[in-house]
């Protein structure tokens, strides 16, 4: 049966991909345009919820507006409060006018499970079961509502793939796309590692997220498998030769430095997601960063 769905950050590097892979599911979207110009604010989303045509054909909301940014300067005003803002301000948007939705997807991010001072030791292996230090006695003390919805949550690490949304040109990417990209214009090299997902399996586990009933009330650690800058260099120095003297060069071929481990099974099993290789991810992303360039 055909579900009417409605996504927020629509014009944004994710919600693209999901919306995509949606309209080949046959599933239905409301011809909604609703502007949101601060996630943050309050009530930022009822009239986005209340507007859709025929409200009761609303079944699921796939939430995937929330700031990413690497230069913040300000941590708290520029990403924290916004994404909870964001977050808890479409759930009460859901809450007050559309009883009929069944199941929220909440884009989150696997740094929710890290231990920071930890954080990249490679005898840690990271988990669902890993999350933040607020005791159950802190957690059952704080006000509760009981919504007619189940959530899922999604965590990926850095998203990588192809651009789908419109951006004005290269100067406009999104920060995973922009990061890629700052390569392949030798505009900055580092050495950081660190664990990726490709956008068409992120795409996928949102779809997913609300098509199974066993993934209500769930989180779900996803991720590919570790990286490193020096294998994304060689990876488009191989591939594209054109790019050769552009892409930094480094130490080619160096083995991924020690790191963390996530184990996906969760995800895999319960969702039944597939992953795919850094090399086709990275090769896809290229592509369109250099077609987005011309």
């Amino acid at each position: 049966m055909a579900q009417t769905v409605l996504i927020t950050g629509a014009s944004g590097f994710i919600a693209a991909h999901v919306i995509e892979l949606s309209s080949k599911r046959d599933t239905i979207f409301a011809e909604l345009i609703a502007i949101v110009p601060d996630i943050a604010a309050p009530n930022a989303f009822d009239e986005a919820v209340k507007g859709v045509d025929g409200a009761s054909r609303l079944t699921n909301v796939i939430h995937t507006a929330s700031p990413v940014i690497f230069n913040a300067t300000d941590f708290d005003t520029e990403l924290l409060q916004p994404a909870i803002s964001g977050t808890t301000g479409i759930l009460e948007a859901v809450q007050k006018y559309n009883s009929a939705v069944s199941r929220i997807i909440i884009t989150s991010s696997s740094p929710r499970s890290w231990t920071p001072h930890r954080a990249n030791a490679p005898d840690m292996s990271y988990a669902e079961a890993n999350w933040n230090p607020l005791t159950i006695e802190q957690a059952n003390s704080s006000p509760k509502k009981k919504p007619n919805f189940t959530v899922a949550t999604l965590c990926p690490p850095m998203v990588y793939g192809p651009v789908a949304h419109a951006v004005s040109g290269v100067n406009a990417l999104n920060t995973s796309a922009g990061d890629i990209y700052r390569l392949i214009k030798r505009l900055g090299e580092g050495c950081s590692r660190y664990f990726f997902l490709g956008i068409r399996r992120f795409a996928e586990a949102h779809v997913l997220a609300f098509e199974k009933p066993q993934a209500a009330g769930q989180r779900y650690l996803i991720a590919n498998s570790a990286y490193s800058y020096q294998l994304i260099c060689d990876i488009i120095r191989d591939k594209f030769p054109e790019l050769q003297n552009k892409t930094p060069k480094g130490d080619t071929g160096a083995a991924l430095p020690p790191v963390y481990k996530v184990d996906t099974t969760k995800a895999v099993t319960e969702l039944g997601i597939k992953f795919r290789p850094l090399q086709d991810t990275i090769v896809d992303m290229v592509n369109s960063l250099l077609a987005l360039q011309k």
